[in-house]
């Protein structure tokens, strides 16, 4: 098992960045230089600078959380290179907009840095696909968890974004993540101990999807709403510890690693009279304007092109990016026989394969709801989902009837 996926993951890794050799490329692709300047917050993290105007000041940099930051920022410093002094080798548009490009001279500088968060995507694609393997083949067969990693991988979102320096490879990586501790719930569903456990694991991984972008919060919901959607089979006790413990940690944590929501601003702006109220009602504050300015983004983004107003365009937005290429429509095809055997076999509804497909189906459903603009790196998330839907179909054809049973114990 462990021999196939390293295997799989090595020779797609591989060819990817042999075809490519984007990770030595020395153009500043789709956002790059604004991840590149944003290393500078792992400096300010470093040298406890956590009133730092730089925090505050733009509503880019306040509005979008800091675990990407931090983690780009510990892949530069750990290669050995420099991290930015300042936010200025940033460029912006006359409108206060960032550009797509570095200064002139930074851009040549930060070279070195602009390599080494390309490879924190990378990482962030080779261990999205690990997390596939591993939750695709508790259905019991190592096949699913090879041909989910291969929708994956071979899907052309990945390829174009395995090494690019954005954060959602990280992202994809954190909401993927929370299926290991929802797997452990439904394997030992009368274990107390086994539920808070499994919901303080959840909860750190939903912090860090929603520190890496809002958005991240959906991996909470998508677990809560699983979990809840289990109580024919676990009992609500459990339920609670797990979805309560998850949704507490989320949010305490998730506050804690991000200095703009409780520290002590300094310079003139709207987070700045807020110092004076008390910590609580503080970060509710600063909540409400992060959430303005993701709005006031959003709108300013709206004026520049068309944004996905309905559901219809999102659905075919989606459905065009997902199923592009061969390997996308062989994941449809694969989707479509997991959905009539969840229908006509109840012993995969009830068993490990039904608790996949239920996890699937709401983080396709949530991230569909939220996308805003015909953005396909937008999509990438929604990418292992599909592939696991797609892995557990085709593994249900060929070895549904030979398996071993996968439903829960029956509840005392």
């Amino acid at each position: 098992m462990l021999a196939a996926i390293a295997i799989v993951i090595g020779v797609v890794v591989s060819l990817e960045v042999l075809r490519t050799g984007a990770l030595n490329d020395d153009r500043y692709r789709i956002d790059e230089a604004h991840k590149v300047a944003d290393t500078f917050f792992m400096r300010l993290l470093l040298e406890r600078r956590l009133s730092d105007p730089a925090w505050f000041d733009h509503p880019v940099d306040r509005s979008n959380p800091p675990a990407g930051k931090y983690l780009f920022g510990l892949a530069a410093l750990l290669s050995g290179a420099e991290l930015p002094q300042t936010l200025s080798i940033r460029r912006l548009n006359r409108d206060g907009s960032l550009t797509q490009e570095l200064e002139s001279a930074a851009a040549a500088r930060y070279q070195s840095v602009l390599a080494s968060v390309r490879r924190v995507s990378l990482v962030a694609t080779a261990l999205t696909a690990a997390l596939l393997f591993l939750a695709a083949s508790s259905i019991r067969h190592w096949l699913a968890g090879v041909v989910a990693v291969l929708f994956y991988m071979l899907h052309y979102l990945t390829l174009n974004f395995a090494t690019t320096a954005v954060y959602d490879a990280l992202l994809t990586l954190f909401v993927t993540a929370t299926l290991i501790p929802l797997l452990m719930m439904f394997a030992h569903p009368h274990t107390r101990a086994r539920s808070l456990l499994c919901g303080l694991s959840a909860g750190s991984l939903c912090a860090l999807a929603f520190q890496t972008r809002v958005t991240g919060l959906a991996a909470l919901a998508a677990y809560i709403l699983t979990t809840g959607f289990l109580m024919k089979r676990i009992r609500v006790r459990q339920f609670l510890i797990a979805a309560t413990s998850a949704a507490v940690l989320c949010l305490i944590l998730g506050t804690m690693i991000n200095p703009f929501y409780w520290s002590a601003a300094s310079g003139e702006n709207a987070a700045v009279r807020a110092n004076e109220d008390p910590l609580p009602v503080r970060i509710l504050h600063r909540y409400e304007l992060q959430f303005a300015d993701l709005k006031m983004l959003a709108s300013q983004e709206a004026a520049r092109q068309q944004p996905l107003t309905s559901p219809g365009k999102r659905i075919s937005f989606v459905a065009e990016i997902l199923l592009g290429g061969w390997v996308g429509m062989v994941n449809l095809l694969c989707a479509g026989m997991a959905l009539i055997f969840l229908f006509l076999r109840p012993e995969f509804r009830r068993g490990t394969g039904g608790v996949l497909i239920l996890w699937c189906a709401i983080i396709l459903l949530l991230f569909l709801l939220w996308l805003p603009f015909p953005w396909p790196r937008y999509v990438l998330v929604m990418v292992p989902p599909f592939a696991m839907i797609g892995a557990l179909g085709l593994s249900e054809l060929l070895f549904g009837s030979r398996r071993r049973p996968t439903s829960s114990p029956a509840d005392p």
